[in-house]
């Protein structure tokens, strides 16, 4: 929750920035971000990238080039987590919007895989829910509000023409783990 704070004071003070994971809280903290690395361009300032599709980018973005699939009909791409909706866990910061921000779960990690494939999103649908909104403070031992969702649905249409379509979740009880397919009209990827 303080990247943006410590990003903008540490290139006022004219110090090189890394930021790890969840850049910021919001789109505006992300934009405010951006703005003050434009004010210090001899500075570098920089997001390490997600390292989850590393191995297959390359491969993937080369036959996507070679038209393998053919025309770009649709991208699913699934970042579940095989468990039930559990009451009794623990409140972490991830879960509190006070500290995480506009972040859930992994949909920041796999959005910003997808784009290396199929380019970005311009137009976003999306549904969302907290199934379990109130968990345990582990240093207080008091219940604490859950705010950030724990399932997400998102349909999107891509810049390119192709759609893309979303699922990320907490309490899907025996869901299939993480993946991605790329659905062109003469193939596909997964």
């Amino acid at each position: 929750y303080m990247h943006c704070e410590m990003t903008c004071a540490a290139l006022e003070t004219g110090k090189h920035v890394q930021c790890e994971a969840r850049m910021a809280m919001s789109a505006t903290e992300a934009h405010t971000m951006l703005r003050a690395s434009q004010a210090h361009p001899n500075l570098v300032a920089q997001i390490v990238p997600s390292p989850l599709t590393f191995k297959v980018d390359a491969m993937i973005q080369e036959l996507m080039a070679d038209g393998y699939i053919g025309d770009l009909i649709s991208l699913k791409a699934r970042g579940t987590v095989a468990g039930f909706s559990n009451p009794d866990g623990p409140l972490h910061w991830r879960h509190q919007k006070s500290l995480s921000g506009m972040n859930i779960q992994n949909m920041g990690i796999w959005y910003e895989a997808s784009m290396r494939w199929v380019g970005p999103a311009s137009r976003v649908y999306a549904l969302t829910r907290v199934c379990v909104g109130q968990r345990r403070d582990a240093g207080t031992g008091q219940m604490g509000t859950a705010d950030v969702p724990d399932y997400v649905e998102i349909v999107a249409d891509l810049e390119n023409g192709g759609a893309a379509t979303y699922e990320f979740s907490a309490v899907s009880g025996f869901a299939p783990g993480p993946s991605a397919w790329i659905f062109g009209t003469a193939g596909t990827l997964h």
